[in-house]
């Protein structure tokens, strides 16, 4: 079997095993593989597995490996995880289904238009800055609820959940649970916490998607 095929089994067993454990979470639990900065001899052995949900931050990457694939393979689900630019996010609209980083109001007007204008309807995630960390994108937890509501009420978009990287070298747990509840009292339906190195912590605190990349494809070029 190849490697990688084995690495993306073994790690969805292992979700299996903690989802087994968590009576009452999520069960639909998502995994999403972070294909950037592979390419896609790296890739395709996933999707001739029947894998369908991948995650890109590099437009310019996503669209060298992910255009042609997409003919190929008509069903697959495209995450953009990386830091929105107001200029790219005319071809991000284009060539993405869900969004997981809008964190400004001036991009949500920008996604509103390009939506529009595209006649695309596209799902978004707010990330939240967690761990309130000056060099990470993402909004701050305590203005979550005004770009929340700006974002649904003034430019209609589909807010379908949240997402968080926790600060490194620190027990995520923490971090979990408050994602957690901003995701209950805001009634969203998806929360996007957990990667290779706390996944299985994501899961007990009710992620609902992962997104695992060095565990499953190896490490980075």
């Amino acid at each position: 079997m190849n490697e990688i095929v084995k690495n993306y089994h073994s790690v969805k067993d292992d979700i299996h095993s903690e989802l087994k454990q968590c009576p009452g979470e999520n069960k639909s639990l998502q995994l999403m593989v972070v294909s950037k900065f592979h390419g896609i001899e790296r890739i395709r052995p996933l999707l001739l597995e029947g894998h369908r949900i991948f995650g890109e931050s590099r437009l310019d990457e996503a669209r060298e490996k992910w255009i042609d694939l997409a003919r190929e393979f008509t069903d697959i689900k495209l995450h953009y995880i990386g830091t929105l630019q107001s200029r790219k996010i005319k071809e991000i609209v284009k060539i993405f289904d869900v969004i997981q980083s809008l964190d400004k109001e001036e991009a949500a007007a920008r996604i509103a238009r390009e939506m529009q204008s595209q006649k695309r309807k596209i799902d978004c995630f707010i990330q939240i800055n967690i761990g309130r960390e000056p060099q990470k994108s993402g909004v701050l937890p305590e203005n979550f609820e005004c770009l929340f509501y700006q974002c649904i009420n003034k430019y209609n978009l589909n807010v379908s959940g949240i997402m968080c990287i926790p600060p490194a070298g620190e027990d995520p747990s923490t971090y979990f649970m408050e994602m957690k509840n901003i995701k209950d009292k805001y009634r969203l339906a998806e929360l996007s916490i957990g990667m290779s190195s706390d996944y299985l912590s994501a899961i007990k605190h009710g992620s609902t998607m992962v997104r695992v990349g060095a565990k499953i494809l190896g490490e980075r070029n």
